[in-house]
């Protein structure tokens, strides 16, 4: 399994906002959303940037579950597709491109997608892959955030080099849109700030990274990834927080 995440848009939270300002004010929700998301991830022991491929795979509907049962999303968008690929890592972007909801960024994801594709695989005994990408999404002039959960389940063989391919196939594509529900974290702000530990976008997006996922760090600062433990419910049950809605 292969993860990483991205940010498109304009990111207006304010850095030197204090938790409780991060859930109450909606210009700071991206980073509302990325502070969840993480916190979502760590509960469910799903943590991309250190744990080996199957360890990933094994707890990512854990994640899943998690993420999608908080009462501050809601799911505006839900669809499984299947990909006829012919074999080409072009005509794979292509697929993509042509596939999902009609969104502007849906280039971007076809090619992040792709460039999760290994070059080279050690393990020959790992045929089925999951692709995982969410895309956090906060719109110029639009205090609006929404993300995306998107993944694609395929195979791909390596030659007698290791050099990776991907064969003839109908591999599997799944998108679900989540929209931040801003009243909900507002009226919660103050629960939420006391148990969720804040993540900014830009960690977030480490977070999720697999290990060979490089970030160039030029102009952007560095903020501390959250270092308590999230362990505080068994894995597969649902968000850990009961919330008022």
């Amino acid at each position: 399994m292969d993860g990483i995440a991205i940010f498109v848009g304009e990111n207006t939270a304010d850095e030197s906002a204090t938790p409780l300002e991060i859930f109450q004010d909606s210009k700071n929700h991206a980073t509302a959303v990325s502070s969840v998301l993480v916190f979502s991830a760590q509960s469910a022991y799903f943590q991309p940037a250190s744990q080996p491929p199957k360890s990933l795979a094994l707890n990512f509907n854990n994640f899943i579950k998690k993420t999608s049962t908080f009462p501050g999303f809601l799911l505006e968008f839900n669809e499984q597709g299947i990909l006829l690929l012919n074999g080409s890592f072009t005509q794979f972007e292509e697929a993509i491109r042509e596939s999902g909801p009609a969104d502007p960024h849906q280039a971007l994801v076809a090619r992040s997608l792709r460039d999760m594709i290994p070059g080279y695989i050690v393990n020959e005994d790992v045929d089925e892959w999951i692709l995982s990408l969410i895309v956090i999404d906060k719109p110029k002039d639009d205090d609006t955030v929404k993300f995306s959960l998107i993944t694609v389940t395929l195979s791909i063989g390596a030659d007698k080099s290791g050099t990776a391919y991907i064969p003839r196939q109908s591999a599997r594509l799944g998108t679900s849109v989540f929209k931040v529900i801003d009243g909900v974290l507002v009226e919660n702000a103050e629960k939420l700030s006391n148990m969720i530990s804040i993540t900014k976008v830009r960690d977030a997006l480490e977070f999720f990274a697999s290990p060979k996922v490089e970030y160039d760090r030029k102009d952007l600062g560095r903020d501390s990834l959250p270092q308590k433990s999230f362990g505080i419910c068994e894995p597969g049950s649902a968000f850990p927080l009961q919330l008022e809605k």
